[in-house]
């Protein structure tokens, strides 16, 4: 979403389908990987790392959820524009 803070779109809709477009992929194989090598500890027969399996699955999925379903629409609305927000060091 920086590319949005140098004002290049439109709008700020064009912004997050750019930076998913960009990203998106990214986000979701590298939750999927995640996810992916903690389904070894889920058939394990001690029960701490049978639950910190389930922890980390859950939490990987609603990671995923919230940046997808929550973070992209909200900023859709009402993320930065132009030159709001911006920040000058």
């Amino acid at each position: 979403f920086h590319e949005a803070s140098r004002g290049q779109f439109e709008s700020r809709r064009e912004a997050v389908a750019h930076a998913l477009s960009d990203l998106g992929g990214a986000i979701f194989l590298a939750a999927m990987t995640t996810a992916g090598a903690t389904i070894f500890l889920l058939p394990c027969w001690i029960y701490l790392f049978y639950q910190m399996g389930i922890m980390i699955v859950a939490n990987t999925l609603i990671a995923l959820m919230y940046t997808f379903l929550f973070l992209a629409p909200t900023l859709m609305i009402c993320g930065p524009l132009g030159e709001c927000g911006r920040i000058s060091a």
